[in-house]
């Protein structure tokens, strides 16, 4: 169904699978010096075992709060203080390392509207396909409720705003309020991480759900600040922004995606949430957990 993998810099040489719009599809790495950003934009890739190895900027101050986390850059900017974002999507190998911990189920500390969420884990199995090497890929198949744990449980949280760093009002989600929108387009308020005009062979976009490569291990196109990848396509990513469904069901409220994935055209993949986002529902399931990954914020 779909064209032969390529050859992946991570030492991954079969085919995986990702469930898309229109079905299972493969996905493979190309080459980072040419399918990617990485080689020319800099920075120390995040290692496979998804260890607290950082980027460019991600010294002193954005080192992750618990050890072992992911690093990430430091965003400052008028109107609110300084705050961290994870410099890529959260790998397979880091949310496997939380799974790993047998201290985390049952949820604790959790907020009222996950109450239902009884265990972390993911929400169907084998997202990338049996026995494919995916420990350098982005997490997907989690939840909100997942995403939300997970942040916390490395010291951080959801990117929500960036007053207090709680949730953010779906209506200024695409205004510099929102921690994540502000990291992607910068002060300026650029439409896409890199600037203001879409370029196809930046980021991962654009892609038919149908066939390969799709997504591909974190840090591939470079962001608004040196060290911060993947702000756009790749995968989508949670964000703490959630409107109340009409049911009175908080596992069907709307949560905001940010970023697009890999299948999105070019104008469905920007910083703004006009174009850029899409509401899932907060339980996921194999049709709103899919695609959609976790990066999280901090306080330095």
């Amino acid at each position: 169904m779909a064209a032969a993998c390529l050859g992946v810099a991570v030492g991954v040489t079969a085919c995986g699978q990702i469930l898309g719009i229109s079905g299972w599809v493969d996905v493979g790495a190309a080459d980072a010096a040419t399918d990617g950003q990485a080689a020319t934009d800099g920075g120390a890739l995040t290692d496979a075992s998804g260890g607290n190895e950082g980027p460019p900027g991600a010294e002193g101050s954005c080192q992750s709060p618990v050890e072992g986390g992911m690093a990430g850059v430091l965003i400052e900017g008028p109107g609110a203080s300084p705050y961290c974002i994870d410099s890529t999507e959260t790998t397979m190998a880091l949310y496997q390392r939380f799974l790993d911990d047998p201290t985390i189920n049952p949820p604790q500390g959790a907020p009222s509207e996950c109450a239902w969420n009884d265990a972390y884990g993911f929400e169907y199995d084998n997202p990338y396909g049996a026995g494919f090497d995916a420990s350098a890929y982005p997490v997907t198949a989690v939840n909100w409720c997942d995403a939300w744990g997970f942040c916390r449980y490395w010291g951080k949280r959801l990117c929500g705003n960036r007053t207090d760093g709680g949730a953010v009002d779906p209506a200024v989600a695409n205004k510099p309020e929102s921690e994540w929108y502000y990291a992607c387009a910068g002060p300026d308020g650029n439409e896409y991480p890199y600037g203001t005009t879409y370029q196809a062979d930046l980021c991962r976009t654009g892609l038919s759900p149908s066939a390969g490569p799709g997504v591909v291990p974190t840090q591939t196109c470079v962001g608004s600040v040196p060290g911060l990848f993947d702000m756009s396509g790749n995968l989508a990513e949670w964000e703490n922004s959630c409107s109340p469904s009409d049911a009175g069901d908080p596992r069907l409220d709307g949560c905001l995606t940010r970023g697009g994935t890999f299948f999105f055209p070019g104008d469905s993949v920007t910083c703004d949430l006009i174009n850029g986002g899409a509401v899932n529902p907060r339980w996921g399931g194999q049709g709103g957990s899919d695609g959609v990954t976790i990066r999280c914020c901090w306080d330095p």
